[in-house]
């Protein structure tokens, strides 16, 4: 049922549910939802073995564990570069302070006629033929060039960047993850390192020519473009991803949004909800402490669980159910408190973009279920392709 190997022993939560949480574990890459409630009614401060971590499901708990960075913090002993994503206050702020500018509301909103015609660019073509890989032809290439070209990427350097960006969500561990990250920064320094001319600098190149190398080292640069790209590409690739899939298969949502595409940006925020694109991240607690009972010691990884805090039935009405006319106070999907994303307002825009611009060409959008097939992946929630048919 669960793709293991045959002499590995049932953990705890295989025994009680039937799944795992592991990348190759098909069943919980299909529907999670029977695992993250066990989590949250049973073990909400769960101690994962196979991880060496201890989880955190329940959305109260993701939410305050967020805005708590003293505690829960986002230091990584293992990260090569200083980022945003990896570092606390005062480097953090320092670093989100260099680009904050950039991914203001108004310079988001700004921005979209040129994303409208990245999207328009790539989508016309296709409506000539009669089946396609979306995955391949469009979600995993619209995001990556909208945030290549906002940051300034070379145009020879945008496969390499987009191919090895998307690479980090199917890692299948630390050492894969670490190897994968290596190989984005390769890439990445190659981008810092380019001083040709440009007609239309870039986010990076006025950054740099702003605050380096006397307030931003190389290596911090390096690391500010390896997070924007990451985020800019992977995230959003999953976000319109799994909303492709989750409108071919809910009808009367998609023909309400046929007729009325003023709803799409309010869809948008349920998908995001419903199917969390980015799942799981790590914290380290910098003290120990008690939560529900159970000693969480100083110095252990914490994975604050999206995905399940994002289905807390004492957070969210009927939370299993997507229902894109749903109005939540919040939701977890593009993190809170200091990590909030930085740029949640750019990847709301290009996912709203994606839906007004598919289902203008597609209002009867139909999708190849049979095979369909999720990335294995223990921290994203993505497709391995999306055929249109």
């Amino acid at each position: 049922m669960n793709d293991l190997p045959i002499d590995t022993p049932p953990t705890q939560e295989e025994t009680m549910t039937g799944l795992s949480w592991r990348p190759e574990d098909s069943q919980f890459a299909d529907d999670p939802s029977e695992y993250y409630q066990w989590l949250r009614d049973e073990s909400p401060v769960h101690a994962h073995e196979a991880s060496n971590s201890f989880f955190l499901s329940r959305f109260e708990d993701v939410w305050r564990a967020t805005e708590d960075w003293q505690t829960f913090s986002s230091e990584s002993p293992v990260a090569r570069l200083r980022h945003m994503a990896s570092s606390d206050p005062p480097d953090h702020d320092r670093l989100r302070a260099c680009v904050a500018k950039y991914f203001s509301p108004r310079a988001v909103a700004a921005l979209e006629p040129q994303i409208r015609t990245i999207c328009q660019k790539l989508l016309d073509p296709l409506q000539s033929e009669d089946r396609f890989d979306l995955a391949h032809r469009f979600t995993t290439r619209f995001p990556s060039l909208v945030i290549h070209r906002l940051l300034g990427v070379p145009l020879e350097l945008d496969e390499a960047l987009r191919s090895v960006a998307l690479s980090i969500g199917a890692a299948k561990d630390a050492t894969d993850l670490a190897k994968t990250m290596e190989q984005l920064e390769e890439v990445t320094a190659q981008i810092i390192q380019d001083d040709s001319e440009t007609a239309e600098p870039g986010i990076l190149q006025r950054v740099k020519a702003e605050f380096g190398p006397s307030e931003l080292n190389t290596d911090e640069l390096r690391g500010l473009c390896s997070n924007l790209v990451l985020a800019g590409t992977d995230t959003v690739t999953n976000l319109i991803g799994n909303g492709v899939v989750l409108l071919a298969r809910h009808n009367e949502a998609r023909r309400l949004l046929v007729r009325f595409p003023q709803g799409i940006a309010s869809a948008v925020e349920e998908m995001l909800r419903f199917d969390s694109p980015v799942q799981s991240l790590a914290r380290r607690v910098t003290r120990d402490i008690t939560l529900h009972g159970v000693l969480i010691p100083k110095g252990a990884e914490i994975r604050l669980q999206w995905g399940a805090a994002n289905r807390d039935d004492r957070e969210f009405d009927q939370p299993d159910s997507f229902l894109i006319e749903r109005r939540t106070r919040r939701n977890l999907a593009l993190g809170h408190g200091r990590h909030f994303c930085l740029g949640a307002g750019l990847a709301r825009l290009e996912a709203r973009i994606a839906f007004e611009e598919l289902l203008l060409r597609w209002p009867d959008l139909q999708i190849d279920d049979a095979n369909l097939r999720r990335l294995p992946s223990l921290w994203v929630r993505a497709w391995k392709g999306i055929e249109i048919s």
